[in-house]
Parts: C-alpha cells; sequence; structure tokens
C-alpha cells in the first residue's frame, strides 16, 4: 500500500481528532437516552467548542471507552491520574442528560452543552455541577420555546436576557465545525502510520 492509498483509508480516523472521544455515542444515547436521542442526532456536535479554563491541554491524561462512574452514567473521554473524568469527554446519564464538554472531577468545574431529558438545552460552564455561565434554551409552563441566561451563578433577569438563536450561538457554532488536523500534523501522522506498516 503506498502513501497516497493509506492516506485515503487512515483519513476519516485520523482527520478528526475527536472521533474516539464520540464512538458508539449513537448506541449509547439510544439505548438510555431514546427520548432525545433525534434531538442529539439534530444538533450535529461534532467537536468539544471553546476550553474550559481550567483545562490544561498538555496535562498527561488516559482515555477511558465507555464506563460508569460516580455521578451516576457511562463515561467515555480522558481521565486523570485516578482514572477520574479530566478533559474532554462525554457523559450520557439514563433517562437524564448528554453531557459533552470539559470535566474535572478534582475542582468540579465543567464545560460545554448538556441536553437534558426534557429537551432543554444548557451550553456554558458549571461549578460544582450547578449552571455558572450558561445559555439555556427550554420550554415555559406554556410549552413556548424559551431562552435564558445564568452569569456568575444567578439567573439573569428577563428584561436584561438578549435572546441569541440557538443556530447564531457562537459557543454551539464551534462545536458543530468539522474538526480536522491541520494539513502538515495530517501529513506527519500518516508518515508513522506507513513507517510501522513497512517495518
Amino acid at each position: 500500500m503506498n502513501r497516497e492509498s493509506l492516506a485515503v483509508t487512515l483519513a476519516p480516523h485520523l482527520g478528526n481528532p475527536f472521533a474516539r472521544y464520540f464512538e458508539k455515542m449513537d448506541f449509547m444515547c439510544h439505548k438510555y437516552t431514546p427520548k432525545i436521542y433525534k434531538l442529539f442526532k439534530n444538533l450535529n456536535i461534532k467537536q468539544f467548542g471553546p476550553a474550559s479554563t481550567c483545562y490544561k491541554p498538555h496535562a498527561s491524561r488516559g482515555f477511558t471507552t465507555w464506563r460508569k462512574i460516580e455521578i451516576g452514567g457511562y463515561y467515555q473521554g480522558e481521565t486523570d491520574a485516578l482514572d477520574r473524568p479530566d478533559g474532554m469527554g462525554v457523559i450520557v446519564q439514563p433517562n437524564h442528560a448528554i453531557v459533552i464538554g470539559y470535566h474535572n472531577e478534582e475542582t468540579e468545574h465543567g464545560q460545554g452543552i448538556q441536553i437534558t431529558n426534557e429537551g432543554n438545552i444548557l451550553m456554558g460552564s458549571w461549578h460544582s455541577h450547578t449552571p455558572w455561565d450558561v445559555d439555556i434554551y427550554h420550554d415555559n409552563l406554556q410549552g413556548e420555546r424559551m431562552f435564558s441566561q445564568v452569569r456568575n451563578g444567578e439567573s439573569v433577569k428577563k428584561e436584561n436576557v438578549k435572546g441569541i438563536r440557538l443556530a447564531e450561538n457562537p459557543f454551539f457554532l464551534q462545536m458543530t465545525q468539522e474538526a480536522c488536523l491541520a494539513p502538515k500534523e495530517f501529513r506527519s501522522k500518516i508518515n508513522s502510520y506507513f513507517e510501522k506498516m513497512v517495518k
């Protein structure tokens, strides 16, 4: 196999650095959160969006495939030295929520998107599992779609909320963009795989 055909074969896997984080996501969501499976699919999330301020991209981390975690549910993603969720990852909580983002069990800070079983969408940051700076798309008691915000852990008064359509929310837009390795990094990966194959 030459380099060109190897590149075509490996492109789907190497081109998206987040592919392994989302492996078996369809299965997990369909099995454990069937009520919001269609909503999750329609959101078309491809990556983790803006990094949390407590995320250290060069920290030494492990990686786990789907397994049960203490807060209830299943986790796939980066882990710390104690094998706790730390960094980019996905949580599926049966009949409760899907959470995609940055996690830190030690500081209890997180950032990302949460889709609840009621169909609410929360985007932003959390402290101790409490919304801190979050945009919320939800239904009111009359079943009408609404937009609310939490800033510094407190609800923003209705008259001060500036509505942002989900499709135009900068936080959400970053999570739906294609995530690809830079051409130089991609070529480096291809060369590395090729060298392993010919040895």
